[in-house]
């Protein structure tokens, strides 16, 4: 070791050798910490609206809806009645570039139907008055299952609700999403 340098990083390493071996000491125990489970609750629906207020929306969400867990796009997630014929409901925030039409032809898509024109499409569409906004509500369906569909702009945004549902779901249920619907506020026009 005729290095001085070499030296030099020996005599440091032997010096601080001693920091790495001799620990914390032995007097003071390792300290736990004990997380109260509410804080660590994932956060769903109303919780987020409340907490956050992001969302520009108020409603009146029907007693038989229970709070679900969101999926990867949606803000919010409801779900209605039980098993097989359970219904999800969503809430869903996308830039206005993507288009109303182009949203009801992918529900389309996603139950199997013909694909339509522009036009055709228009035609499977009302407009849907809320307060403070009008959106573009459609109901599509297969020989097994059910899409409701409202879209409601907002600025640069649209905001999609959606049902999706086996076709046996109970009656209820889609007139449930129906009256959700028109118990909607944009709150951005006050």
């Amino acid at each position: 070791m005729g290095d001085p340098f070499l030296q030099n990083c020996f005599r440091v390493g032997l010096l601080i050798l001693p920091l790495f071996t001799c620990g914390c000491g032995g007097e003071v125990p390792p300290e736990q910490y004990v997380i109260d489970a509410s804080e660590t609750s994932i956060r769903l629906s109303d919780d987020l609206r409340d907490q956050f207020d992001v969302i520009p929306f108020r409603w009146d969400v029907p007693e038989s809806w229970k709070t679900a867990e969101n999926d990867e796009f949606s803000a919010f997630a409801w779900s209605s009645g039980a098993g097989d014929t359970e219904a999800r409901i969503t809430l869903t925030k996308l830039g206005m570039q993507s288009g109303v039409m182009a949203q009801v032809a992918r529900w389309r898509n996603q139950l199997k139907l013909q694909p339509l024109g522009e036009d055709e499409l228009a035609g499977e569409t009302s407009a849907f008055p809320l307060e403070g906004a009008t959106g573009t509500y459609t109901e599509l369906k297969n020989d097994e299952k059910t899409i409701l569909g409202l879209i409601v702009p907002d600025g640069s945004s649209m905001w999609i609700f959606k049902y999706s549902a086996r076709l046996d779901a109970p009656d209820d249920q889609p007139e449930s999403f129906r009256q959700f619907c028109k118990s909607l506020k944009l709150t951005t026009a006050e």
